[in-house]
Formats: structure tokens, sequence, C-alpha cells
């Protein structure tokens, strides 16, 4: 972790890394790239987004008995039907 840091202290934790761009923070698009790259690479043959993991993180939370409220609070949403929405109707 220290050396994709480079040494920043601040700022955002994933960052582009392109030879003609100065290196900014990576995009939602970017990081979906990455992400699906990575199960390739992984020999994933189930679809994978970043939204497939927020869903999966959502689930297992919700079974290892953490409440809506404290899952809702790590996803950062504001209103806990949202967090709700990421459940199996039949949990």
């Amino acid at each position: 972790m220290g050396a994709y840091l480079d040494g920043r202290r601040q700022g955002p934790l994933l960052m582009s890394d392109s030879p003609t761009h100065e290196p900014a923070r990576l995009t939602r698009f970017g990081a979906d790239y990455l992400l699906k790259r990575a199960a390739e690479e992984a020999g994933i043959t189930q679809a994978v987004s970043a939204n497939v993991l927020r869903r999966s993180y959502v689930g297992s939370a919700h079974r290892r008995g953490d409440s809506v409220e404290d899952i809702r609070n790590h996803l950062g949403h504001q209103d806990s039907r949202t967090t709700r929405r990421h459940l199996d109707p039949s949990t």
C-alpha cells in the first residue's frame, strides 16, 4: 500500500495511471473496468461489477447479523430504504 500511495497523505485512494495524462482520481468507469479485468484474469466467469460487490456485501453483512442501519452507514446511504433494496426479499 505504501508504494501505491507514493508518500501521499491525502487525496483520492484510487488514481488513474495514464502515460499521456497527469494522475487523477480514478473514475467509477475506470474502477469498474479494472474490477472486470481483475475478475477475468482470476478466471471468474460470473458477471462482476461494483454493484454486484455492493449487493454481495449487503447480503453477507445482513446474514451475519449486522443491522440495516449499520449497513446503511457503511454504504453511505441517506435512507435505509435504499439499503433494503439490496436485500433478498426472502431474508
